[in-house]
């Protein structure tokens, strides 16, 4: 895992108003429409949108809300690169894929 940090569960339990990482409260933004900034887990690459494709890297779930501070330290500490972290990534990417599948599946039933 990234720095002791495990992403997955970040992914399962996020909370839109709390930072993912700190847990502290987000501000919220109307000019973005979101809380705090959005970070991406599979990071927005050149190499990542060739391998993944755009549709996953683009995928509102291919990130989390984080804060600001810190030098972005909370941003910095959940993006994961393929080339560095090939099992995490792919994981992460799975994950992905199946969150947007399911919400395929939701608007079908709909």
């Amino acid at each position: 895992m990234k720095s002791g940090v495990d992403i997955i569960a970040m992914m399962d339990n996020a909370v839109p108003q709390l930072c993912a990482v700190c847990r502290k409260q987000l501000t919220w933004h109307p000019d973005k429409g979101c809380y705090g900034d959005f970070a991406h887990l599979l990071n927005n690459t050149k190499q990542h949108r060739s391998y993944y494709g755009n549709d996953l890297i683009s995928s509102k779930h291919n990130g989390l809300p984080v804060c600001s501070d810190n030098q972005n330290k909370c941003n910095n500490s959940i993006g994961v690169n393929r080339s560095s972290q090939p099992v995490l990534a792919d994981r992460i990417a799975v994950k992905i894929a199946a969150m947007d599948a399911n919400d395929r599946m939701g608007e079908n039933n709909e």
